[in-house]
C-alpha cells in the first residue's frame, strides 16, 4: 500500500533537504503571484475610483475603492 502522497515507489524515504527548499520555493512563488494578481486588480479598481470621483459619479467611486479596499485588506469592509 502506498502512502498518501508519495511518490511511485518512496514509501518512507523523507524528503531532502534539497526537495523540501524546491517544495518551498514552488508554494512561495504560487503564493507571490497570487499576492501580485490581487495587487494589480486593486490598483485598477483604485484607479477606476478615482476616475469616477473625479467624473462626480460618487456612487460608482465608492464602489471601486470598496471594491481595492476589500482585496487589499482581504475581508469586505460594508
Amino acid at each position: 500500500m502506498e502512502e498518501e502522497g508519495g511518490e511511485g515507489g518512496d514509501e518512507g524515504k523523507e524528503e531532502t533537504e534539497e526537495e523540501k527548499r524546491a517544495r518551498v520555493r514552488k508554494e512561495l512563488e504560487k503564493v507571490a503571484k497570487g499576492q501580485a494578481e490581487r495587487r494589480a486588480t486593486a490598483q485598477l479598481m483604485f484607479e477606476l475610483g478615482q476616475k469616477a470621483y473625479g467624473k462626480g459619479v460618487y456612487g460608482q467611486a465608492i464602489e471601486f475603492l470598496e471594491g481595492a479596499l476589500t482585496i487589499i485588506l482581504g475581508h469586505n469592509i460594508s
